[in-house]
């Protein structure tokens, strides 16, 4: 009667953590906890099939997104630290420089501002020798306004990290999707 509880307690254990590609042709799987619903909740890992690396770290409330998230690239590198509320971009964000910039890996490359999935307030983008590229302003409406550096670069890197900031948030929608 002993063992009977503890056996219990592993099979319950083990039930709850699930393994899950997207599609057969998925870049990316996880491993998680589920809720009843079969929504991924709680801590979970995503992993690149290329290597079977650690892509991403963090949350999910319901099958959404939540809190910190660390990303990184297939060498292991920091790659970003996002903030997640109820499945949406919210908080400040940070992206490094991946190990495919030898010299600047894991430095810093820009800090933002995403409020309710929209860009809004300061940012700043660092050069892969960590001195200040350009330093803008997005408006609640949307506009960029350069504070150091060059209104084209402000827009141009801003496009850039938009673009980084939606492949990773899709990832991390997508890979834990909800038991067939």
């Amino acid at each position: 009667m002993k063992y009977i509880l503890p056996f219990l307690l592993l099979l319950f254990t083990s039930c709850s953590t699930t393994t899950v590609d997207i599609s057969p042709g998925a870049e990316h799987y996880g491993e998680g906890k589920r809720n009843n619903q079969g929504e991924a909740h709680g801590a979970w890992t995503l992993y690149a099939k290329a290597n079977n690396s650690v892509f991403a770290e963090g949350s999910y409330e319901q099958g959404k997104p939540v809190d910190d998230w660390l990303i990184k690239d297939t060498g292991g590198t920091k790659n970003a630290e996002l903030e997640f509320s109820n499945g949406v971009l919210d908080g400040e964000y940070r992206l490094y420089y991946s190990s495919f910039t030898p010299k600047a890996s894991g430095k810093l490359k820009t800090i933002g501002h995403i409020k309710s999935g929209s860009p809004i307030g300061n940012f700043i983008r660092y050069k892969p020798d960590s001195t200040v590229l350009v330093e803008y302003q997005v408006k609640e409406s949307g506009e960029i306004i350069a504070i150091k550096g060059s209104q084209e670069i402000a827009k141009r890197q801003r496009a850039a990290d938009q673009r980084l900031l939606n492949g990773i948030i899709d990832t991390i929608r997508l890979t834990p999707v909800k038991n067939p």
